[in-house]
């Protein structure tokens, strides 16, 4: 549950455009209000794409400012997407054993970068400060840049190794889909930049045209079925899941680590930014965000709203068999085909850190 002070005085951020000053300001506000809640509180820093823009630039549009907190205690459930003051924060708790000592940090592919480009807000005993410094003047040794692609490489693996084909539909495709997707992850840990979350495919693009490999991205699309959506599927797409997303928000009782994402502080980044991103040509690189906010809003409906997910689990099959995903035949043998590709993405991603190390 969340603490009351966590509870967002708004369901919708506002349109007009937040500079990165205020984003860090709110954080640091909701962090003052919120921190004697926090058992272990420690310290906490801004991460993601706000933390690398000056003050007076703008959050992108739909963009979340990522807050993490340090704690020396079990983190307690994170309160994910909120908007306080108008910004959309994503709260995340980090136990400080996780990071420290600092070869944790710079081993593990997602929370090295967020530590190198970072904002520290609050670090009352200087230990986070110091840390933060040892992991960006180490970001860029060779093993350890190394020790963090395999790390993205091992999680590909596991997770689709490990992948249980006995549960409902909605949580094999999470369980999929996300695995698959951290090869995109491991192309952005090996050039060194920001394995981020929902523009994964596009960032991953952009990464592998700058070094002369866009063609290795045609294959990274291939496994999730995307390369061949069209811009005009992806708008059918998003128009079902629209009122589905607006169905679940409202019905959902039940406390996934993704229902902040299945909310209406975050609907305008789930659908408005998604139709943006199609009429700029993203079509391909948003249907992964597409297809997961889907499966997540078909989770929600089927644990506490089961009829509504039969009425509306054809749209779900519609939307798995516009990218050749809807049969269990389908889905294992996209399983066989990415982790058959794993040798193959190590050579690619050895050349992006050769090339990234160079750079």
């Amino acid at each position: 549950m969340l603490y009351p002070s966590m509870i967002p005085v708004q369901t919708h951020p506002t349109p007009h455009s937040i500079t990165a000053a205020q984003a860090i300001h709110a954080a640091r506000e909701w962090i003052a209000e919120n921190k004697s809640t926090i058992p272990g509180y420690t310290g906490a820093y801004i991460g993601g794409s706000t933390a690398q823009l000056r003050l007076e630039e703008a959050v992108g549009n739909g963009s979340d400012t990522d807050v993490y907190i340090v704690t020396t205690h079990c983190p307690p459930q994170k309160p994910g997407k909120l908007v306080y003051h108008g910004v959309l924060l994503e709260i995340s708790y980090i136990e400080w054993q996780d990071i420290f000592p600092v070869k944790k940090a710079l081993c593990n592919y997602y929370l090295a970068y967020s530590l190198r480009c970072c904002r520290t807000i609050e670090d009352d005993t200087g230990a986070l400060t110091r840390l933060q410094k040892e992991v960006a003047d180490l970001f860029s040794r060779p093993e350890y840049l190394r020790a963090r692609r395999n790390h993205a490489l091992e999680r590909v693996r596991s997770g689709l190794e490990n992948l249980r084909w006995d549960q409902p539909l909605p949580d094999i495709v999470l369980g999929w889909l996300f695995p698959m997707g951290i090869t995109t992850h491991a192309v952005l840990t090996a050039a060194q930049k920001n394995p981020t979350i929902r523009l994964r495919y596009l960032r991953a693009k952009e990464v592998l045209v700058d070094y002369g490999m866009e063609n290795e991205y045609e294959r990274l699309l291939t496994f999730p079925g995307f390369s061949g959506i069209s811009s005009t599927q992806a708008y059918h797409l998003l128009d079902q899941l629209e009122p589905m997303y607006d169905l679940a928000a409202d019905v959902g009782r039940t406390h996934f680590v993704y229902s902040s994402d299945i909310s209406p502080q975050s609907r305008f980044t789930a659908i408005d930014v998604s139709s943006q991103l199609i009429g700029q040509g993203a079509h391909r690189e948003i249907a992964f965000w597409i297809l997961a906010t889907y499966a997540r809003v078909m989770k929600i409906l089927l644990t506490d709203a089961p009829s509504e997910y039969q009425r509306h689990l054809p749209y779900f099959e519609q939307a798995l068999s516009t990218v050749h995903r809807l049969h269990p035949d389908c889905l294992r043998q996209a399983v066989t085909d990415t982790l058959d590709y794993l040798p193959q993405l190590t050579r690619l991603t050895d050349r992006l850190m050769k090339a990234s190390l160079h750079f």
